[in-house]
């Protein structure tokens, strides 16, 4: 007489079930379940000299802001350590991240021109509409931003290209960029909050309303 397996435990399939409901319940140490989590991680780390940016170093409200701020793009807490920096609430970073972020997502960016005082951007949505944007030495020079800082006297085809995808990708493709900013707009994020501040205080001899 040979021997039979119970129908209710296949020999051969019984152990995969087990195994495929392991992996899919395990989760990525670094994903935090709730926000305490993410306090203790920011607490942990905020003294971790030259593993996190500096101005980050004994910030621990700013750690966890700068975590929160990228897991709402769906970045992981070091990376967005690493990319973002957080000015007046609004994440910055470098603008190569960003076109990495729209082509995720599926935008084509295309240039149609790229010199030294003029840059066009085109930006193609996956649904195939699309948007362009122009940035010249004369926009540039309005904004103040022409032979300002560094960067702008030595590599003026990057910022102008910067601002191009930036400029256009939160108007056109809002629901990558979220808001956000490129790491050169920062200071004119400060500039605005600092106006906002000096016209909520009243002058003297007025009433606030």
């Amino acid at each position: 007489m040979t021997d039979t397996i119970p129908a209710s435990v296949p020999a051969t399939t019984a152990a995969k079930p087990q195994q495929v409901a392991t992996r899919s319940s395990s989760r990525d140490l670094l994903q935090f379940g709730t926000i305490a989590e993410a306090m203790k991680f920011a607490d942990l780390i905020q003294h971790a000299e030259g593993a996190i940016p500096k101005h980050c170093l004994g910030k621990p409200g700013k750690i966890l802001a700068t975590i929160m701020a990228g897991h709402e793009l769906g970045v992981g807490p070091m990376a967005s350590l690493r990319a973002f920096h957080v000015v007046e609430g609004k994440p910055t970073a470098d603008y190569s991240f960003w076109v990495a972020r729209l082509k995720a997502a599926g935008y084509r960016l295309e240039w149609i021109e790229r010199s030294q005082e003029r840059v066009t951007l085109k930006m193609v949505a996956p649904d195939g509409s699309h948007a362009t944007e122009t940035w010249d030495k004369a926009r540039a020079i309005t904004a103040g931003l022409w032979n300002g800082k560094d960067p702008w006297k030595k590599y003026p085809q990057t910022m102008l290209s910067a601002r191009c995808v930036t400029s256009l990708g939160r108007a056109f493709a809002g629901e990558v960029m979220f808001g956000c900013y490129e790491h050169d707009e920062a200071d004119e994020i400060i500039k605005e909050a600092d106006v906002v501040s000096v016209e909520g205080v009243p002058q003297k001899g007025t009433v606030a309303e």
